[in-house]
């Protein structure tokens, strides 16, 4: 009794799947059920979402990073205190139209002065943005720095 049940159990007892284009008497046979001519009825012809995941992508790019938006026409370029150290001398003052020409910028963009090592004494520079680090160091010195023009944040 019990050999008849051990052979009676199929340990298998996963369904085989249908066997496709065998011929028209079985049920999936010439087409396949894939329907008559078209993209989704081709081999490798279907189109998984491309429009989908393209949108995703384009969204993770825009939103990706820092970006400060100011002003629409000008853009926001840093300087640090270490690059200006390997440029200027003690007790030099300098305009923000001197920064813009010793840095290669234009005269639309807004120069921000960032945190970084110096050690020149008496510096007066002048620039349009400033980091509390770097008002700090250069004050520490000796120096000043003026703002020329206060912006206000609008995200």
């Amino acid at each position: 009794m019990e050999i008849s049940l051990l052979s009676s159990l199929d340990f298998d007892s996963k369904k085989k799947g249908r066997r496709l284009g065998r011929g028209h008497s079985s049920s999936k046979g010439k087409t396949c059920g894939r329907g008559h001519k078209g993209q989704k009825c081709r081999s490798g012809g279907r189109n998984h979402g491309l429009k989908k995941k393209q949108s995703l992508i384009n969204k993770r790019i825009l939103g990706y990073g820092f970006k400060c938006r100011r002003d629409n026409d000008h853009t926001i370029k840093s300087i640090s205190l270490s690059l200006l150290s390997e440029r200027l001398l003690v007790n030099y003052k300098c305009s923000i139209n001197n920064l813009r020409s010793l840095f290669n910028l234009s005269r639309f963009c807004y120069v921000k002065l960032l945190d970084g090592e110096i050690n020149i004494a008496g510096l007066v520079l002048e620039c349009d943005l400033a980091s509390d680090n770097a008002i700090l160091k250069v004050s520490n010195l000796g120096g000043k720095i003026i703002l020329s023009n206060v912006l206000s944040c609008k995200d």
